[in-house]
Formats: structure tokens, sequence, C-alpha cells
């Protein structure tokens, strides 16, 4: 008898039916594989980093293919944030204008089943057989209390991610909020394969608070 295989964007809170309306949203504790970066998204070393993560990704449910724990699903994520220390409070309409991103930083992400373990990681890594072995190294399970977050669906070209993010901006003041953490973009579609930016579809979450 085969077993069935758990498809993740199906069982987890607020990847599932986002508009373009912005929303306001509690996610529990999160378990990803993730590799941390600095600088631009343009450098060819932020790809480089995505194609690492998405061969440890693919290495994982390839390790549970045949069990009961069997899934599938990878879709990419990524937290953006500068130091606010050292460049002053950056608003949500800013993220990409306001400073170089010479200056950013960022992890990337996948979303893993909870019962994935840094055993399950270290496993697969050390048996991938990839040219991405410095990245793929550095590449750990990592967890994430996410909170209270206000997103919104974007469709189209990361260029025009201002007329969202400007919208979930309103949104945020209009409902006594404010920005309290990290710039969170998940890609639905996977921009690194698909040329067609008119395809893109990417959730973009702001983490806030009350003031």
């Amino acid at each position: 008898m085969k077993n069935e295989t758990t498809t993740l964007l199906e069982t987890f809170n607020g990847y599932k039916n986002v508009t373009d309306k912005p929303e306001t949203v509690e996610v529990d504790m999160a378990t990803y594989i993730s590799v941390p970066g600095h600088g631009s998204f343009t450098e060819q070393i932020f790809y480089s980093r995505i194609s690492a993560l998405f061969e440890v990704a693919n290495a994982l449910q390839e390790l549970f293919a045949s069990s009961e724990k069997s899934y599938e699903g990878a879709i990419l994520e990524c937290l953006y944030w500068y130091d606010e220390k050292k460049h002053g409070f950056i608003g949500i309409s800013e993220i990409w204008s306001k400073v170089s991103l010479d200056e950013l930083n960022y992890r990337l992400l996948i979303r893993v089943p909870e019962f994935i373990t840094v055993t399950d990681v270290e496993k697969v890594k050390k048996d991938l057989n990839t040219e991405y072995k410095e990245i793929v190294a550095k590449v750990e399970l990592f967890e994430m209390q996410e909170g209270k977050y206000v997103q919104a669906l974007h469709e189209g070209p990361f260029e025009n991610e201002e007329y969202s993010l400007n919208l979930i901006e309103k949104y945020v003041e209009t409902q006594g909020l404010v920005k309290n953490g990290y710039h969170h973009e998940i890609y639905l579609v996977n921009f690194t394969k698909e040329k067609n930016k008119n395809k893109y579809r990417t959730i973009l979450r702001e983490q806030v608070k009350s003031k």
C-alpha cells in the first residue's frame, strides 16, 4: 500500500487563500532549513544560496519519500532586514529604497515538517553531491515564532512591490499597529525558474505589534 504524501502548502496556516487585500494573521512556531546572507539580492551568491538550499530540501524529501512521513512542496521564503541601529527606522514601504542593498541582511528559508531534526539535516548535507559545498555546510535547521503579521499577496514583478507595500503600510496604520520585525517574502512561484515576471505570486508579510 502506497503511503500518502503530505503537501506542505496545504497544512500550514497563512499560505492559502491570501489575496491582495492586507489582513492580520497569527502564525505559530515554524520550522525551516535556512542559510543566512548579506548584500544585494542581485548578486550571484544570493542565487547560489537558493540553489544550495533547494538541494538540501529535495534531499530531505527523498530521505522520507518511502516512509509514512512522506511530504512534498518546497516553497522558498526569505527574511530581509537592515541594521536599524546604523540606518535608523525603515518604514514598510521603504525596504527597497531607503538604504543601499549592499547593506541588506537576509535569511533564505524553506519550510519543513516539524519532525525534521538536526540529525536529518546533517545527514543529507553529508551525503549530498553538490557544487555548493561551502554553502551547504552553512545550511541549518531554524525555528521561528512568527506571531502577529500583516500580509498580502503581490502578483507580478518584484519591481512593482512598492504598491503592495504601501497598501500594507496604510492598513497597519489604520489598525493601530506598528512594524515589529523582519520583512518576510514567500515565493509561491519559483522566480529562479519562471522567466515571466507577470506570473510571480509573492506573499508579503510584515511582523507587527500594537502601538
